[in-house]
C-alpha cells in the first residue's frame, strides 16, 4: 500500500512573480497506486511525457477536482493532479490522477 496525503488550496495571493498558493495537508492515508498509461506530448520543441494513475481509497473519501491534490509520499512527494471526478465502488472511492 501507498501513503497519500490529500492537501486542499487554502490561499491564492498574488505577487509581481505571479500567483502563489498555499496547501493544507490532511494526515497521510494508505492507497493503492496504479499505473494507467503514459503518452508523449509535443510541447514547445520539446516532448514532454505524462502520466497517469488510478489511487483507490478504502472508503468513502471526500474529494473533488478542485483545489485539491495528492502527495504520494511513498515517491518522495511526487504531486498528482486529479483528472476526472472520483468514482464510489462498493467499498472503495477511486479517482483518475495525473503526474503534476
Amino acid at each position: 500500500m501507498d501513503r497519500i496525503r490529500i492537501e486542499r488550496k487554502i490561499e491564492v495571493g498574488h505577487s509581481a512573480m505571479g500567483s502563489d498558493a498555499a496547501w493544507r495537508g490532511d494526515d497521510p492515508v494508505y492507497a493503492q497506486v496504479t499505473f494507467v498509461s503514459a503518452k508523449a506530448l509535443p510541447q514547445y520543441q520539446q516532448v514532454q511525457g505524462v502520466v497517469y494513475y488510478d489511487i483507490r481509497f478504502h472508503g468513502s473519501v471526500d474529494i473533488g477536482l478542485k483545489d485539491i491534490r495528492f502527495v504520494w509520499l511513498n515517491k518522495g512527494g511526487k504531486i498528482l493532479l486529479p483528472v476526472e471526478p472520483p468514482r464510489s465502488l462498493e467499498t472503495d472511492t477511486k479517482i483518475l490522477v495525473k503526474e503534476q
